[in-house]
């Protein structure tokens, strides 16, 4: 079955995608913070538009927000950094599996 996933694959997306993802981090359009064993990452993505991820230590990353523009985004980034210092949580909801996830 051809889909978008399938159209991304076979036209080089993974390689493009990557060109624009490092293109984005010059261009100060990626935020990306440590906060004690977490790391908390807001871009925009090809498949979702603007959204921050989650992971601890070397887990999985863990969707949490999707966002409008990229200035929610950013609000949306320091939220979710402010959490992790504060209540370094244990597992989070993720808007990609639409659960509650562990760390």
């Amino acid at each position: 079955m051809y889909n978008t996933f399938t159209n991304f694959w076979c036209n080089g997306g993974i390689e493009r995608g990557l060109q624009n993802r490092r293109k984005e981090e010059q261009d100060g359009k990626v935020l990306r913070d440590y906060i004690k064993d977490y790391t908390i990452d807001s871009c925009f993505t090809f498949d979702e538009g603007y959204e921050t991820a989650i992971k601890k230590n070397k887990g999985n990353w863990i969707i949490v927000e999707n966002y409008s523009s990229f200035e929610r985004m950013k609000t949306g980034h320091k939220k979710w950094c402010k959490l992790c210092e504060k209540e370094q949580p244990t597992a989070v909801y993720s808007i990609q599996t639409d659960e509650v996830e562990k760390f």
